[in-house]
């Protein structure tokens, strides 16, 4: 098309259209490019619902560790008159250091092979157990008649171990005789350690 504008006649009459501004307005339609429309991806992988609920669980597991180291131990109870109740009055007597409690715990057989100054001295070569970090658990109790065995397991702990190797744990039987209706260790013990002597 030369410079002259271009005539449009529909019969109404004639618009005058400018051929440069015709030519810019087909280059521009001619410049984009068709968008076609697309549907949105799905994503792929686990649903947030889930993600959200195992972060949940996961800190509620942490918090429920962190109370249980926080919390102070408390020790079990058990019914009175029982042998477990028995060692365990026998063994908090030992901690404590009331090494005559702690004595007149163990049976009338332990006692008559020792006395009690003999097993104050005993107790003096022993008494590096009140220093350790341990913890001591009742697995079973097995009694039939006026004879019992308690089997424990004794945790010890040892911080700043290398990892995985902090915790030892290990299994001890203990005896335990009803005498007159009362129990009794049955065992010449200083704390958990069994005490050899010549007459025992």
């Amino acid at each position: 098309m030369d410079e002259a504008a271009q005539e449009d006649c529909n019969g109404t009459g004639c618009e005058r259209f400018s051929s440069d501004v015709s030519l810019q307005g087909l280059r521009a339609m001619d410049a984009q490019t068709p968008t076609t429309a697309t549907q949105p991806v799905p994503p792929v992988g686990i649903p947030k619902s889930i993600v959200l609920a195992g972060a949940g669980i996961v800190a509620l597991v942490v918090v429920a560790l962190l109370v249980a180291v926080a919390l102070p131990r408390q020790p079990a109870t058990y019914p009175p008159g029982s042998p477990e109740a028995a060692f365990q009055s026998y063994y908090a007597a030992w901690e404590e250091h009331d090494l005559e409690t702690a004595y007149a715990l163990l049976s009338s057989d332990v006692r008559s092979d020792i006395d009690v100054a003999e097993y104050r001295r005993i107790d003096s070569e022993f008494s590096w157990q009140r220093s350790e970090d341990r913890r001591v658990v009742l697995l079973s109790a097995d009694a039939d008649g006026d004879r019992a065995l308690l089997t424990l397991r004794v945790d010890e702990f040892y911080p700043g171990a290398p990892a995985g190797v902090d915790r030892y744990s290990r299994e001890q039987t203990v005896p335990m005789v009803r005498e007159d209706g009362t129990w009794y260790v049955d065992q010449g013990l200083a704390g958990l350690e069994v005490v050899y002597y010549p007459a025992y």
